[in-house]
């Protein structure tokens, strides 16, 4: 990779250049002797001042990855067809309000417009059949083309922080498709047909207004990471149980006053979030969720934990349960001095003013000697 500091060695040969990078070098116009540069096949010039391009960028036929992003570019020249290799184009961050059609004629794999200010993603992106990885996020989008549904290669669509107020049917023909953003927008349902996602390993909704999850959302079985947080739910459906790979699920900020039992028979669950909700009791057992590593339940209205925690997750090594009105947490603590499963939970509680230097150094000898292992607890 040459930088702008190595011109002098780049003019003496420069057919070798293959990589060139110039990012947040304050440029204003794009140094003339890249035009030099016939066989580069990575150009990153992001996060400079540029307001236009040169013709000269769209002669460097070898170019494979151009990166344009956080500059002053207006408009993306027709030109930009020419570049006929180019496999990742990045120019998010710009004040783009079009594209030109011209990028549909482009191998392209990846394409980033976020951040620009795009009142909609033209139709001409349905001819970008290579393309696998499309970000345009933070963009004042209100829907997406139908044509979206022709790019059965995408694995990665970002569409979080836009004005999006459905799940567009187009996107449930994305049949490769393995990571969905759109979070922060104005989603208000999942619809059924979110079954169709075979695929999907992410699933990214948080800050919506969705007030119900659908039974067809079991049928997710490729699904590791869920995140529902600040949506209005109040329950989940019996289906979510359908899945099976789920190891990560957030579900803070919502109106849950009881805890959903569909997570109970979630065994994959390893990571679980219910912070600032209502609950006020939680399951007489947690033995089914045997991989449940963490669990975060502070900002609920829960009073006492003992009884449940006699049962505890077997596995678990992490619990937040600051921000709860508990009785007494240091009766609490005696009633389990004799469990092999309770101490652990005290690493990140926010007790911290309530409990002795003493009682946590006791707590965490007892832990070291009933699990055989280290707990570590912030003093």
């Amino acid at each position: 990779m040459y930088h702008l500091r190595d011109k002098e060695k780049i003019l003496q040969n420069p057919s070798q250049v293959t990589e060139f990078q110039a990012w947040w070098a304050g440029l204003k116009e794009v140094p003339d002797f890249i035009a030099l540069l016939k066989n580069l096949k990575t150009l990153n010039l992001g996060r400079n001042k540029l307001k236009q391009l040169p013709d000269f960028i769209f002669d460097l036929e070898n170019l494979e990855d151009l990166d344009l992003s956080e500059n002053k570019l207006t408009e993306i020249p027709a030109k930009i067809g020419k570049l006929k290799k180019l496999k990742r184009l990045d120019i998010a961050a710009n004040p783009l309000a079009a594209l030109p059609a011209e990028i549909a004629t482009l191998p392209l794999e990846e394409l980033s417009v976020s951040m620009t200010k795009l009142p909609e993603l033209p139709d001409f992106i349905g001819a970008l059949r290579t393309l696998r990885d499309l970000r345009a996020g933070h963009t004042p989008i209100t829907r997406l083309p139908e044509t979206i549904a022709n790019l059965q290669n995408l694995k990665n669509l970002n569409c979080q922080t836009t004005k999006l107020k459905q799940i567009d049917p187009a996107i449930f023909k994305l049949h490769a498709l393995e990571k969905l953003y759109i979070s922060e927008s104005d989603i208000t349902e999942i619809p059924d047909a979110i079954a169709h996602l075979r695929n999907l390993k992410e699933l990214y909704l948080e800050k919506n207004k969705i007030t119900r999850i659908p039974e067809t959302i079991g049928h997710l079985k490729s699904l590791d990471y869920l995140n529902l947080s600040s949506n209005h739910l109040a329950t989940l459906p019996a289906g979510i149980s359908g899945l099976e790979s789920v190891t990560r699920l957030f579900l803070g900020g919502n109106q849950f006053s009881e805890f959903p039992t569909p997570l109970l028979r979630l065994p994959g669950l390893r990571a679980l979030t219910l912070t600032n909700n209502a609950l006020e009791t939680l399951p007489a057992s947690f033995q089914s969720m045997t991989e449940l590593r963490h669990l975060d339940i502070a900002g609920n209205k829960l009073q006492t934990f003992y009884e449940s925690f006699l049962t505890a997750p077997p596995n678990l090594t992490h619990l937040f349960f600051g921000d709860n009105p508990l009785t007494d947490v240091k009766a609490e603590l005696e009633n389990l001095s004799d469990s092999n499963a309770v101490f652990k939970f005290l690493d990140g509680c926010g007790y911290k003013d309530k409990l002795t230097l003493g009682e946590k150094r006791k707590i965490k000898e007892l832990y070291k000697k009933k699990m055989n292992k280290e707990i570590s607890i912030d003093y």
